[in-house]
């Protein structure tokens, strides 16, 4: 009957050791269970603040969309005018040459008069005082 008593208490102190062994581990997988759910909870509030930060940038995004779109097409139309420029310039150079040579023509023809006028006045007035 001793040995069956013993028997028994063993038993009993097994199955409590078993029993403290399960409760443990029960435990500690709740404390990971509830470590888990607070990890979530976190991550679900910075997904919000995320989310909300982006709704607050989104209005300054689309105006720097449409800043940046608005300096491409002043870009373009700037490109425009310097190619209009580069363009008046390039006659205004021409007709400088132009009138350069107009000048120099007219100069010409005035040296070339005043060369007739001078030159046979001369002459002439030198050839009438021989006789």
């Amino acid at each position: 009957m001793h040995s069956e008593l013993t028997r028994k208490q063993q038993l009993k102190t097994n199955r409590t050791a078993t029993a403290n062994t399960v409760l443990g581990n029960v435990r500690a997988r709740h404390n990971d269970i509830q470590k888990i759910e607070r990890t979530m909870i976190e991550l679900q509030a910075l997904m919000e603040d995320l989310a909300s930060t982006i709704q607050l940038q989104d209005t300054q995004i689309q105006q720097t969309e449409q800043h940046t779109e608005q300096v491409k097409h002043d870009t373009e139309a700037g490109n425009v005018q310097l190619t209009k420029g580069i363009e008046h310039a390039r006659r205004a150079r021409k007709m400088k040459w132009w009138c350069f040579g107009i000048v120099v023509i007219i100069l010409v023809i005035i040296a070339i008069v005043l060369g007739v006028i001078f030159g046979t006045g001369v002459v002439g007035t030198g050839a009438g005082n021989k006789n």
